[in-house]
């Protein structure tokens, strides 16, 4: 249970706003949100494979943008026309494999290959 105690001069506002930021922390709000209807598993673990696959998403659209800032960078450094500055190799970025092995820690579970 979330308790919290009034600190010296502490007005009831700033009690409060400790008070809810401590509740959010804990996950209770969110765990009764979610026991408010119930959920099939089956439901449950498509909704983990979108999550997983919308966070590979980002984190590669992240990675191309980061290849993209390199390649920009190497471009002013050498002070050399557009036409000769090096493409990102799209074959890296694409690979399911190197995905996955980038992706590990932000994924709890293994990515299914689909």
């Amino acid at each position: 249970m979330t308790e919290v105690r009034p600190e010296g001069q502490e007005s009831i506002e700033s009690l409060i706003k400790r008070f809810n930021r401590k509740v959010i922390a804990s996950g209770v709000i969110k765990e009764c949100r979610n026991r408010q209807a119930y959920e099939k598993p089956s439901d449950v673990k498509r909704k983990e494979k979108l999550l997983a696959k919308s966070k590979i998403r980002k984190y590669q659209s992240k990675m191309e943008k980061v290849v993209q800032f390199e390649n920009e960078n190497k471009f002013r450094k050498n002070r050399t026309s557009r036409n000769d500055a090096p493409q990102p190799k799209q074959e890296l970025m694409r690979d399911p494999d190197r995905v996955k092995i980038l992706i590990a820690p932000l994924v709890k579970e293994e990515v299914p290959n689909s």
